[in-house]
C-alpha cells in the first residue's frame, strides 16, 4: 500500500515539472507568476493538491507505523510475560541452528548461563550436557538438521548447571515459516522433567516392592477392571495358568482362564457385582483352564476396589489352587465307601472262613502229623545219600585205581616193547603197538574226564577273588608253549575281576582254550580272540576261533557227555570237555551258548554273575 501511495505522489510531481518545463520555453517565469495565464492558475491548482496529498499519504503511514509499533511492542510484552513465568525453556532459531533470535529466562535457571551467551553461541548450551548422554544427544541432532523434519524430539537426556544441579530435559519443537519469507525458524521447548522421573521412579519401586510380596505369596492374586480385563496378576498366578505377565497383561479374565462351560455364568455374576447389584461373596469356588488345557478348582476369596469418589472399578482377588485337595477328598470320599462295602465282605466272608477254619484244624492236626513223618523220612533219605555218595567217591576212587593200574601197565610194556624190539617187529607189529598205546592213554584220559565230570556235582565251592585277565594270560601263554602251532594269534580284551572257585574256572578256560587251539589248527594263521560282555547282573565271557566251524543245528548235543561233531582222526578228544564246562558254570549259578557257522568258526559264551 505504502508504495502504491508514493508511486502516485512521484507521477504527480513529474507532472509538474514537465509543465514547468514547457512554459520555460515560452517566457519567463517572472513575468509568469506576475502575470498568470488560466493554465498557470491550473498548474498551480495541481502542485498544491500534489503537497496535500503528500501530507495526508505521510501522516497515514506515521499513523500505522506507530499502530504497528505498538503491536508488536505488545506482543514481545506478553510473550516476556509467557515465558518469564513458565518453568519450560523456550527458543526460536533459524533452522540450520546456528543463530538465536529468541531464548526466554528460564534458560538461565536451567543452565545457569545467561540468554545472551547462548545468542552468542548458539550451541553453547551442548556444553552443559553431561557425557554419558552427549553423544545421544549430537546424534539426535544431526539428524534433525539432516532430514528437515517438521517436528522433533530428542531422547531424554541430562545437563549439569553452573551450580552443580543435574536436570532431566525433555527438548521438542517445530519448524514454522512466516507468512511472505522464503526461510524457516524453528521453534523449541525445553521442559525441566526431573522431578516427574523421580517420582515415576519412586512409583516403580514401590510397585517392583509390592510386586515382590505378591510374587511370594503361596495363592493367586489377580485384579480385573470393570470389565473383566487383567491389571495385575501375581507369579503364583502366571505359573498356575502356564502364561507370562506380558501374555495376560490386559488380556479378559473370563476369555482367557475361565472354561467355557462356565464362562457365561461367571461373567454374569461379576457384572452384577461390579454394577453394585449383589454383594460379593466372600469366599467361593470356581475352575480355571491352564495354557496346557488342564482344569484347576480354584477357591477365591474377592473384595472390591473403588475411586476416589466411591464408585467401584474393579476386584481384587486371591485364590488358592485346592484341585489335589478336592480330589483327596474325593478319593477319601470313594475309599470310604468301598472300605464300607469291604468291611461288610469281609466279615461275611470271615464268618465262613472260621467255620472253614475250625473245620480243617482238625485237618490241620493231620497234617502236621504226615509233614513230621515225612521230615523223619527226608532224614533218613538224606542219610542214605551221604552213604550214597561216600559209597560213590570210595568206588571212583576203585575205578580210578583199578583201570588205571591196567591201563598204565599196558602202556608201559607196549612202550618196552617199541623201545626193546625197534626194528624187529616189523613195520605193522610197530603200527599196532602204537595203536594200543595212543586208545590207551585215549582210555586213561577219558577215565579222568569221568571222574572229574563226576567230582564237580560232589565237591563244594571255595569262591575266591580271580582277576580273569591274568588267569587266561597265564593259560594261553601254557597252552602256546605245548601246542605244535607256533603262528597262532590270540587276542586278550580286558577282563574283569570274579568271585568263583579258582580250580573249575581254571578247568573251564583251559577245555574251551584247547578247544579252540585245536579246531583252528588247519588254518595257516589260526586265530583266537577273548572278551566279555558287561550285562545287567552278570559278564558274559567269550572266545572265538577262526576254526573249521560246525552246523548250528548240532549245538545243543556239544555240551553233553560222549557227544561229538568229528571223528577220532579228524581231532582228538573224548566228548567229555564241554559237558564239564556246563557242569561247572551251571554250579556257579550261570549258563553257557555258543554260535557257529561251518567252515567259519566258532564262539562259545559262558555267564557268570557279578559279586
Amino acid at each position: 500500500m505504502i508504495s502504491i501511495i508514493i508511486g502516485i505522489f512521484v507521477g504527480l510531481m513529474d507532472s509538474v515539472l514537465d509543465y514547468l518545463i514547457f512554459f520555460e520555453e515560452f517566457g519567463s517565469l517572472k513575468r509568469m507568476i506576475f502575470y498568470p495565464p488560466v493554465h498557470e492558475v491550473f498548474t498551480r491548482t495541481v502542485i498544491f493538491l500534489s503537497f496535500v496529498i503528500f501530507g495526508i499519504v505521510v501522516q497515514y503511514l506515521a499513523n500505522r507505523s506507530h499502530r504497528n509499533l505498538q503491536t508488536l511492542n505488545e506482543q514481545e510484552f506478553f510473550l516476556k510475560i509467557i515465558s518469564g513465568n513458565i518453568n519450560d525453556m523456550i527458543w526460536i532459531g533459524s533452522d540450520d541452528w546456528e543463530k538465536i533470535y529468541y531464548v526466554s529466562d528460564s534458560y538461565q535457571g536451567l543452565w545457569g548461563r545467561s540468554s545472551e551467551s547462548l545468542k552468542r553461541s548458539p550451541l553453547s548450551w551442548m556444553d552443559a550436557v553431561i557425557e554419558e548422554d552427549k553423544e545421544r544427544v549430537k546424534t539426535s541432532l544431526r539428524k534433525i538438521i539432516e532430514e528437515g523434519l517438521d517436528e522433533f524430539k530428542f531422547p531424554l537426556y541430562r545437563i549439569k548447571s553452573l551450580d552443580g544441579n543435574v536436570y532431566w530435559l525433555q527438548v521438542s519443537g517445530k519448524f514454522v515459516k512466516v507468512a511472505g519469507e522464503g526461510k524457516r525458524y524453528v521453534v523449541g521447548v525445553a521442559q525441566n522433567v526431573t522431578n516427574q522421573i523421580r517420582v515415576a521412579k519412586q512409583l516403580k519401586d514401590e510397585r517392583d516392592y509390592l510386586q515382590k510380596l505378591l510374587n511370594i505369596a503361596g495363592v493367586i492374586i489377580v485384579t480385573l477392571d470393570s470389565e473383566g480385563n487383567i491389571t495385575l496378576i501375581n507369579r503364583k498366578g502366571q505359573e498356575l495358568i502356564g502364561k507370562s505377565w506380558q501374555e495376560l497383561a490386559g488380556k479378559n479374565w473370563f476369555d482367557t482362564c475361565i472354561v467355557k462351560e462356565k464362562r457365561r455364568e461367571v461373567r454374569m455374576v461379576f457384572d452384577m457385582i461390579i454394577s453394585g447389584k449383589v454383594e460379593p461373596v466372600e469366599s467361593y469356588e470356581n475352575t480355571i483352564i491352564t495354557d496346557d488345557g488342564r482344569e484347576r478348582l480354584i477357591s477365591w476369596h474377592n473384595a472390591l476396589l473403588y475411586d476416589e469418589e466411591g464408585n467401584i472399578t474393579g476386584t481384587i482377588s486371591s485364590g488358592l489352587d485346592v484341585t489335589g485337595e478336592r480330589e483327596a477328598q474325593k478319593r477319601n470320599a470313594e475309599y470310604s465307601e468301598k472300605l464300607k462295602r469291604l468291611v461288610k465282605d469281609r466279615s461275611q466272608e470271615l464268618d465262613a472262613k472260621t467255620k472253614k477254619l475250625t473245620d480243617s484244624q482238625k485237618a490241620l492236626t493231620y497234617l502236621l502229623e504226615d509233614v513230621n513223618e515225612a521230615r523223619q523220612d527226608l532224614i533218613d533219605l538224606n542219610k542214605k545219600l551221604e552213604l550214597s555218595n561216600k559209597e560213590l567217591e570210595a568206588f571212583s576212587y576203585s575205578v580210578s585205581h583199578d583201570l588205571k593200574a591196567p591201563l598204565r601197565a599196558i602202556d608201559g610194556f607196549s612202550k618196552i616193547l617199541l623201545e626193546e624190539f625197534d626194528g624187529k617187529l616189523g613195520t605193522d607189529g610197530e603200527r599196532y603197538l602204537k595203536i594200543v598205546r595212543d586208545n590207551t592213554q585215549r582210555m586213561g584220559t577219558l577215565i579222568q574226564d569221568l571222574l572229574n565230570y563226576s567230582r564237580v556235582g560232589r565237591v563244594g565251592l571255595k569262591p575266591v577273588d580271580i582277576d580273569m585277565y591274568f588267569l587266561v594270560r597265564d593259560l594261553c601263554d601254557a597252552q602256546l608253549e605245548l601246542s605244535m602251532e607256533k603262528n597262532i594269534v590270540i587276542e586278550i580284551d580286558t577282563l574283569p575281576k570274579v568271585k568263583a572257585d579258582k580250580t573249575l574256572i581254571t578247568q573251564v578256560w583251559n577245555n574251551l582254550l584247547s578247544n579252540a587251539v585245536k579246531f583252528s589248527s588247519p588254518r595257516e594263521t589260526p586265530k583266537i580272540k577273548i572278551g566279555f560282555e558287561d550285562q545287567n547282573d552278570s559278564y558274559r565271557f567269550f572266545i572265538s576261533d577262526n576254526g573249521v566251524g560246525f552246523d548250528k543245528k548240532y549245538a545243543n548235543k556239544l555240551f553233553q557227555v560222549f557227544q561229538r561233531l568229528h571223528t577220532i582222526e579228524e581231532f582228538e578228544g573224548t566228548g567229555v570237555g564241554l559237558a564239564l564246562v556246563k557242569r561247572i558254570v551251571e554250579r556257579h549259578g550261570g549258563s553257557v551258548d555258543v554260535e557257529a557257522k561251518k567252515d567259519n568258526g566258532a564262539t562259545f559264551y559262558f555267564s557268570l554273575a557279578k559279586r
